[in-house]
């Protein structure tokens, strides 16, 4: 009994280390890119946020043009994963400086705040441990996971007639499936779809900052004490990093139109283009949430209908179709 509970308890240790490293690894090209533009290094939050999402938008490319190139093989996947983690290794002192600064600002918290703020991280904590239980016979095994496996053994993208939801749209599925290199169980996939949905957290915190830190700290508490959330993140299931990628790519577009900014209608680009790459329902809220946010903050202030849609809505419109395809 107790070699079973010792070889259950080596392979969740590999299954988390493989995770945070591959999640290390997005980081690190995310930070790479956001590095430059001091517009983009706000609340911690945000900080990590935007450079995972960022992070993820260059994996996929880079997934892409290995397979353009027919490379899309385990070795060039394994070189563009390394020298991401070499990115974050060697960029840490921007994140340490901010995660320092942001404990200092915790412990100035009143005691309510801590309780709320510890409350939320310890359901965050199980609904991760959610994520370590098996790959089922769900949407992640029968094509979420299987077409990139596919992909990665034919080095590129093919044609799977056998698997016809495989046709639809994968970009977040493509980002995390190169993870088969390290662990062909799909474990670590269903991990990483866990964790990236855990953003839900942070998104909803987000929205409830708007009225003040004690309101953020309960949306992100609500969000968490959902019961069907529970079971997607059992399930590894896409919808919620999706549904967090639509939040935030929102929120940017937001702030672009208002700051007149194109960095953030750059990071709502690649945030949305997620979302319609990952979802084929997801054009339907694309549309009618951009455009409901365009047409409220045109009434707000004339001047974004003239000056942003060349730029702002250009720059959406040109990640969205790069993510589709």
């Amino acid at each position: 009994m107790s070699s079973g509970h010792s070889l259950l308890a080596v392979e969740l240790l590999r299954i988390g280390a493989i995770a945070f490293l591959y999640s290390l690894s997005i980081f690190g090209w995310g930070n790479l890119l956001c590095d430059p533009f001091p517009a983009l290094k706000n609340s911690f939050g945000e900080f990590v946020v935007v450079r995972l999402v960022t992070g993820c938008g260059a994996l996929y490319a880079a997934f892409i043009l290995l397979s353009a190139g027919g490379a899309l093989r385990p070795a060039p996947v394994a070189v563009v994963l390394s020298a991401g983690l070499v990115l974050a290794i060697a960029k840490a002192r921007p994140f340490a400086d901010k995660f320092r600064q942001g404990l200092h600002q915790m412990l100035d918290w009143p005691r309510d705040y801590k309780a709320l703020f510890a409350l939320a991280c310890s359901l965050v904590a199980l609904q991760i441990a959610c994520g370590f239980t098996p790959l089922i016979f769900y949407d992640s095994q029968v094509y979420h996971l299987l077409a990139p496996a596919q992909f990665l053994n034919a080095g590129g993208l093919v044609h799977i007639p056998w698997n016809v939801l495989s046709n639809g749209p994968s970009a977040l599925q493509l980002t995390f499936g190169m993870s088969w290199i390290a662990d062909p169980t799909g474990n670590v996939f269903k991990l990483l779809m866990t964790v990236f949905g855990c953003l839900s957290v942070l998104a909803a915190a987000k929205i409830g900052g708007e009225l003040g830190f004690r309101p953020a700290i309960i949306a992100a508490v609500f969000v968490l004490a959902y019961p069907e959330f529970w079971i997607q993140q059992t399930l590894g299931a896409v919808d919620l990093p999706v549904g967090s990628f639509l939040i935030f790519g929102t929120i940017w577009w937001v702030q672009a139109l208002r700051m007149q900014n194109r960095i953030w209608a750059v990071l709502a680009g690649v945030a949305i283009g997620f979302v319609v790459g990952s979802r084929y329902q997801g054009i339907v809220l694309v549309v009618w949430t951009l455009t409901a946010v365009f047409v409220a903050e045109s009434v707000r202030n004339r001047k974004v209908s003239r000056q942003s849609v060349p730029g702002s809505s250009g720059t959406i419109l040109v990640w969205v179709i790069r993510y589709s395809h």
